[in-house]
């Protein structure tokens, strides 16, 4: 696990004039030697580096390229190191974001913490082994924080909603429309984390105005997110009751910038942890589910209640797949799904084998609608044994409006493996009696 590297708050908020490179940072600190600290959880200014710049040849104007170079950006370990402060307040393209270090620096004097770790400009982002043990430790670093600082850049500003049925909303002007959104604070991957892992969490404007604390404001935060309030409010009180799936379902239609941090970003909040790998794209999402499924206390079937959606008149015959969800975003309608309590479990948990995925097949031989006779069941049966096309119940299941189903997925035997059919759905049956 790598060593904290905090910011000196008080050193910063100092004139920037006066400062030194060698006096904002603290001793690097061990786990078991970190001081009280606060955490700053903020959405990046992305803007464009020299060398990620398009079209930038010999016929482009000079203004074009400066308007090009000044597009805002964070400041980065190195440009602590490298560049005198002074430089750096010069750069316009990092005004915004030295200032908001400076408004972290103050309010987490203002909460009475001494220190502050700041993800873009607190890890050295040219050490790829520093980058990947940051990633793994990240959710740790939130969770121990004394207080974490949510930064809302686009709350704040003129026309924005500051009341009380709406204080954490934005307003956009989009031609003649008003459209009213939450913060994009509430649509990024690694927010997610940020937002359930620490202890005690603030939200400021972008003025560093205080909005009100996570508790406070936790109705608000359901609606903006879709996480229940008690998840949100006491995460770790409550996450063992949450199922993966449910948890997946907070994951879909957030944004990363790189598709890989999608699957990292959920490391601390299932509770696993696997090598960063970047490069390998949406794998990543595919290779943290199997990590899950080999994870010992994580057997969790509901990892396989996901649905994907397809366009209008997409042909049946292609709705099919493994077991494994291809993004995130297969799980938004998966909210819903609990972990059916151990005494309703009707079998074994599945095993993982070199050749795939090894799970009891229960049939149905009861419960179903015109299956009520004799004869029936024994048709019920028949085509559960000798047919191509079974139902995989799931060891979860969703409430609905005639109360608790459980989850059944279809299946077809091809070419003498099995794959999942129509995967755009899900079937919610009542079972009464099972053999396997």
């Amino acid at each position: 696990m790598p060593p904290l590297r905090l910011l000196k708050a008080h050193t910063f908020c100092a004139s920037l004039r006066s400062l030194k490179k060698r006096d904002l940072f603290a001793s690097r600190f061990s786990p078991e030697a970190e001081p009280a600290y606060a955490i700053l959880s903020h959405r990046w200014c992305e803007g464009v580096q020299d060398s990620d710049r398009i079209g930038s040849s010999s016929s482009s104007s000079s203004r074009s390229r400066n308007a090009v170079r000044k597009r805002p950006r964070e400041v980065t370990l190195q440009d602590l190191r490298r560049r005198s402060l002074g430089r750096l307040r010069r750069d316009a393209a990092l005004r915004d974001s030295l200032e908001k270090i400076r408004g972290a620096c103050r309010r987490a004097l203002a909460e009475g913490q001494r220190y502050v770790w700041i993800d873009s400009c607190c890890i050295d982002r040219t050490n790829l082994f520093e980058v990947s043990e940051s990633i793994r430790s990240m959710f740790r670093w939130y969770r121990d924080a004394a207080c974490c600082l949510a930064y809302l850049w686009d709350v704040g500003g003129d026309g924005d909603r500051m009341d009380d049925s709406g204080v954490l909303l934005r307003r956009r002007k989009k031609k003649n429309e008003r459209q009213e959104e939450y913060s994009e604070w509430f649509s990024r991957g690694w927010t997610l984390q940020e937002l359930l892992a620490p202890r005690s969490l603030l939200f400021f404007d972008r003025r560093w105005n205080k909005l009100g604390t996570r508790r406070a404001l936790a109705a608000e935060v359901e609606r903006a997110t879709g996480i229940p309030a008690k998840y949100v409010t006491d995460f770790a009180g409550h996450a063992q009751e949450a199922s993966v799936a449910m948890k997946m379902s907070w994951m879909a239609r957030r944004s990363t910038t790189k598709e890989e941090d999608t699957a990292y970003c959920l490391f601390g909040i299932i509770g696993v942890s696997m090598d960063v790998r970047y490069g390998d794209g949406r794998k990543e999402f595919l290779r943290l589910q199997d990590k899950i499924m080999r994870e010992p206390g994580l057997q969790d079937e509901s990892i396989f209640a996901w649905r994907r959606s397809y366009p209008r008149g997409y042909p049946e015959a292609s709705k099919c797949s493994g077991l494994l969800a291809p993004w995130p975003d297969a799980f938004e309608q998966s909210g819903d799904v609990r972990l059916r309590p151990e005494k309703y479990r009707s079998r074994g948990p599945y095993e993982l084998t070199k050749d795939g995925l090894r799970l009891p097949v229960p049939i149905s031989i009861a419960g179903e609608a015109g299956y009520g006779n004799f004869l029936g069941r024994i048709k019920a049966l028949r085509n559960a044994l000798f047919g191509t096309t079974r139902s995989l119940p799931l060891q979860c299941w969703m409430e609905t409006l005639e109360g608790w189903r459980t989850i059944s997925l279809t299946i077809r035997k091809v070419n003498g493996n099995w794959q999942r059919v129509q995967n755009d759905s899900f079937e919610q049956r009542t079972w009464v009696k099972w053999m396997t």
